[in-house]
């Protein structure tokens, strides 16, 4: 994000202590020592897990900031009312929807334009494991949202991580037109949840459901353990083939929950590399692994 609008990417990041901190880039590349961000002439401070997220609110050519914190208060809203080349904040207001003021403890809130209108729209992850969805139904620079509409499953029934302190990025992550989510939590698990296209009536939405399949750090020994993210309940049928196409080694599993799921697949496979090809459902996927022992 080029924050002072030299050209240059800088780094804006909140920190543990609630400040936010802002190091300019120059233009050999290297970045300047970090400084806090103030608002009214002193430092910026929420208290706790400052989570800093920039749009242009108000339309008028800067970028403002959404912030959240370690704490079950409002979301804040800071409005630039310097310029795009020199910032300055003066105070916040708290961000509404719905008609009500969301307090979510440990909250990150995301921008992104997830249903493709043009206009903005708010995702917060929060300690609840969930991502809840604020639709911007305002105008480009007179915003106003929604009530609370947690992103979903594809199949129904509300995304969660499996642990706690969902910290999440939006982004288009396989370029096909939908806002997909990477995402965190507090027990050190990544998640990618990929959003397709769902018609409805004749309106069409994205919907997340994630295919996320990874085989979890020093998995061999006697076993493979796999992770797998469903989004519904169903079976998986495991092949496993060298590189040069035989299969190795077949597994099946009775029916998994949807959401996070750790497979154990017995086996002793010798040193080298493989192809996990997996088959849930009406989705197949597939990750590369190498054995050495």
């Amino acid at each position: 994000m080029d924050w002072n609008n030299d050209g240059y990417d800088d780094i804006i990041v909140g920190d543990r202590n609630g400040f936010v901190n802002f190091f300019q880039r120059n233009s050999n590349g290297t970045l300047q020592s970090g400084v806090k961000l103030q608002s009214a002439g002193t430092d910026l401070d929420v208290g706790g897990n400052s989570a800093p997220d920039f749009v242009d609110w108000d339309n008028d050519g800067d970028l403002d900031m959404i912030l959240g914190s370690d704490y079950s208060t409002p979301i804040r809203i800071y409005m630039n009312t310097g310029s795009a080349s020199a910032y300055q904040f003066n105070g916040y207001t708290s961000f509404t929807a719905g008609g009500s003021t969301p307090n979510h403890y440990r909250s990150m809130p995301s921008i992104y334009d997830m249903n493709g209108d043009g206009l903005f729209d708010v995702v917060i992850g929060a300690y609840n494991k969930k991502f809840h969805y604020y639709e911007n139904t305002g105008t480009a620079g007179n915003p106003s949202f929604a009530a609370d509409n947690p992103l979903e499953y594809q199949n129904g029934g509300d995304i969660f991580t499996d642990h706690s302190d969902c910290r999440l990025d939006i982004n288009d992550w396989n370029e096909d037109g939908y806002p997909d989510l990477v995402t965190g939590d507090y027990d050190d698990y990544v998640y990618l949840f990929m959003a397709h296209s769902v018609s409805i009536g004749e309106s069409s939405s994205g919907v997340i459901s994630p295919p996320a399949l990874s085989l979890n750090e020093n998995p061999v020994s006697s076993n493979l353990s796999v992770s797998i993210n469903l989004g519904e309940a169903a079976a998986a049928s495991f092949a496993i083939y060298t590189m040069d196409g035989r299969v190795a080694l077949t597994y099946t599993t009775g029916a998994l929950n949807p959401g996070h799921n750790t497979v154990t697949i017995p086996s002793n496979l010798p040193n080298g590399t493989y192809m996990l090809h997996c088959t849930a459902g009406n989705r197949e996927l597939t990750e590369r692994f190498v054995i050495v022992r």
